[in-house]
C-alpha cells in the first residue's frame, strides 16, 4: 500500500504540470483573440437597453439589404433598424404589436424568425414568449411605414 502512493502523487504532479501547461496556453490564445481581431468596426455602436431581447435579421422589404428587428420584452416594443446601405443601418421605426391576448412581460426567446406561413410569397415574423402564446406578423411595404 505504501508503495501506490508515491506513484499516485507522482501522476498527480504529471496532471497538474500538464493541466498548468493547458491553462497558460489557452490564456495566450485568449488574450490573442482579444487584441487581435479579424472584425473591423464598421459602422456606429447601437446602443439598446432592452433585457431578454429577442432579435431577427431578414430583408422584409424585399431591398435587397437585411433588416434588423429588436423586440424588447420589458415594454413589448419591436424596433426596426433598415439597411442604407451595406453593413450601414439606422433607426426607423419603434412598432409596439397588440396582438389579442399579448402578456406584459412575456419574454421573447433569442430570434424573431420569418418564414412564408401563408405561402404568398411574402416573409412573415413570427413572435412568441415564454407563456406559450405565438403570433404571425405580415409586414407590408416600406419598413418605416409597415408597422403603423
Amino acid at each position: 500500500m505504501t508503495n501506490s502512493t508515491p506513484k499516485m502523487r507522482f501522476r498527480r504532479s504529471k496532471m497538474l504540470k500538464k493541466t498548468l501547461i493547458l491553462a497558460l496556453t489557452i490564456s495566450a490564445i485568449s488574450v490573442q483573440t482579444l487584441t487581435e481581431s479579424a472584425y473591423a468596426q464598421i459602422t456606429e455602436d447601437i446602443r439598446y437597453r432592452a433585457k431578454n431581447t429577442g432579435f431577427g435579421i431578414t430583408d422584409i422589404d424585399k431591398d435587397g439589404f437585411s433588416e434588423i428587428l429588436m423586440f424588447d420584452d420589458n415594454s413589448g416594443f419591436v424596433r426596426v433598424f433598415k439597411a442604407t446601405a451595406a453593413n450601414t443601418y439606422e433607426f426607423v421605426k419603434e412598432w409596439q404589436p397588440n396582438p389579442t391576448n399579448w402578456v406584459v412581460g412575456a419574454t421573447v426567446k433569442s430570434q424573431i424568425p420569418q418564414a412564408d406561413f401563408d405561402n404568398d410569397g411574402t416573409l412573415e415574423l413570427y413572435l412568441s414568449d415564454n407563456k406559450g402564446n405565438s403570433w404571425i406578423v405580415t409586414p407590408m411595404g416600406d419598413v418605416a411605414t409597415m408597422f403603423d
